[in-house]
Parts: structure tokens; sequence; C-alpha cells
């Protein structure tokens, strides 16, 4: 949330997790809080799932594509081969 405060007005923010409802919910607070020169892109991403992955970044409206920050705070177990994504 911080973020998205200091950010510039043409700030694009992509939120991604397994769970849609609650990604909707902060996307909502964040727009009501920062105001709309923030763009909040609520989207479903189960990072084990390899396939997921991969097709991630060409799945993204044209204008959500060019990203200059990434912040990646998922987890995995030693189960999940993510580092094979990149491949």
């Amino acid at each position: 949330m911080e973020f998205a405060r200091t950010s510039p007005k043409s700030l694009k923010l992509i939120l991604t997790a397994r769970r849609i409802d609650t990604l909707k919910q902060i996307a909502e607070e964040i727009t009501k809080e920062a105001g709309t020169g923030v763009q909040v892109l609520p989207l479903q991403l189960d990072i084990s799932k390899p396939d997921q992955v991969r097709g991630f970044v060409d799945s993204l409206p044209a204008e959500f594509k060019e990203i200059d920050v990434l912040v990646n705070n998922a987890y995995g177990t030693q189960d999940d081969d993510v580092r094979s994504c990149g491949s």
C-alpha cells in the first residue's frame, strides 16, 4: 500500500495470488486510498503451476506488460520446481 501512496500518478500495479476474491478486495482498498492515478489489476495466479507462470506476462493486457518493479511474495516447497519456469 505504501508504494501506491508514494508512487507517480501513472503507477500500474498487478496483484497476483490464488484467491481472486481477496485480491479484488485489496485492489478496491488501494484504489480508494491512492486514487485514480493508480491502476490496479488483480489476477489469479498459482505459482505451483509452471504453465501459469510461463504464460503470465504474455496474458497481461498490453498496458500492463512493461514491468518496472516486480515483488515476489510467494511461497513454495521443495516439491515446487518454479525455477524451471524460466526455461
